[in-house]
């Protein structure tokens, strides 16, 4: 029988589901909260930090594609200016969005865990 030689490859498991989802959903639904919604805006100065190219039009597509899938939710605040009402559309990660992050993370920590024996 084989002796784990650190606790961390004890911990990791052997094999994990192949994520369904891109790796830009990934980033972004690792970003959300089930919590807190998160405004497009917020979305968009994130997106732009991870430089992701989605600008325009692709970043509406990319997130009617989460709120579609049932990644996210979507919920529409009206805020008064002085100039005239404006429409907040905020998000928030659904259980499976949630799901989706644990599934990426348990696969690319077994990932992350074979390459480090190979490296060794």
């Amino acid at each position: 029988m084989k002796m784990k030689s650190s606790q961390s490859e004890a911990q990791a498991p052997e094999s994990a589901a192949i994520p369904q989802i891109p790796e830009k959903q990934i980033l972004i639904l690792s970003n959300l909260s089930r919590t807190r919604s998160t405004s497009g805006m917020e979305l968009r100065k994130l997106i732009a930090e991870l430089g992701l190219p989605l600008k325009g039009p692709s970043y509406y597509q990319f997130m009617a594609r989460l709120e579609h899938a049932g990644l996210v939710e979507a919920t529409h605040e009206l805020i008064q200016t002085d100039v005239q009402p404006l429409t907040i559309k905020n998000y928030t990660l659904t259980a499976a969005g949630e799901e989706q992050i644990k599934i990426a993370a348990d696969f690319y920590r077994v990932l992350l865990v074979r390459i480090l024996k190979n490296t060794q």
